[in-house]
């Protein structure tokens, strides 16, 4: 089994070294690869290494821990708040981490948080895999409670939230997601699907009208109604044309 790959993002040189103990010596399985005593250095470290979890310190003097998952580019790593204050709980769920950590961590406390971390990250790669070997057509995202796949076709749009994604299906079900839009124009077919926004991609196969008033926006399965960027807007015309074509 490969190990987990993980970085300490704290600005208190022993807050680090107390989780470095209780990983190296209570906890197998593990690799700490690298260590941050700013947030500053911990996005840079955690975008640079794309490790599998990160321990982030919610206070520290240059900034949040907030900060650095808004700075973080690689969504696929989980986050772990380690924090003094139960209080921040509830906006660090909000944020969508994995858990967080009261301070000081404890032995069981890690170990809990690692066996939980390991056991969602077995799963999504054996669900990756099935779906792979079901049909290669159908993508496997992560929600907050579950791990689900679906069919690219019966998405009518997707927009951005921060750096999840809100998949509004044709069923009028909405589905939230912990991939970003960027992710998302990785696993999609570009002749099927198109960004019309920065924040938003639609399924050509949906649109039924542009409206061309108060900025253009573009009716979807007649229920829903998304922009169309000034600047994508030629292109996108081009695009249906050639989809209908």
């Amino acid at each position: 089994m490969e190990k987990m790959r993980i970085v300490i993002v704290d600005d208190e040189e022993n807050a680090i070294e107390i989780i470095s103990t209780i990983l190296n010596k209570y906890c197998c399985g593990v690799e700490i690869v690298g260590t941050a005593l700013s947030a500053e250095n911990g996005i840079s470290i955690i975008n640079e290494l794309k490790p599998d979890l990160a321990f982030i310190d919610i206070n520290m003097n240059d900034a949040t821990g907030f900060d650095v998952i808004n700075g973080i580019s690689n969504t696929n790593t989980l986050i772990v708040f380690v924090t003094a204050h139960e209080r921040f709980a509830v906006k660090a769920f909000k944020f969508k981490v994995f858990d967080y950590v009261l301070k000081p961590a404890g032995i069981e406390e890690i170990q809990d948080v690692l066996s939980r971390v390991r056991a969602y990250l077995t799963e999504t790669k054996k669900q990756t895999s099935k779906s792979n070997e079901i049909n290669v057509d159908k993508i496997v995202v992560n929600t907050l409670n579950e791990i689900i796949i679906i069919d690219p076709m019966e998405i009518v749009y997707i927009e951005a939230d921060g750096r999840y994604c809100t998949l509004f299906m044709n069923n009028q079900k909405q589905i939230f997601v912990t991939k970003s839009l960027a992710e998302f124009e990785l696993l999609i077919d570009t002749n099927l699907f198109f960004r019309t926004h920065h924040s938003v991609i639609v399924n050509l196969s949906f649109v039924n009208s542009i409206i061309a008033k108060d900025g253009h926006v573009i009716c979807l399965n007649n229920m829903y109604k998304v922009p169309l960027s000034r600047r994508r807007k030629d292109e996108f015309i081009e695009k249906i044309k050639s989809s209908h074509s």
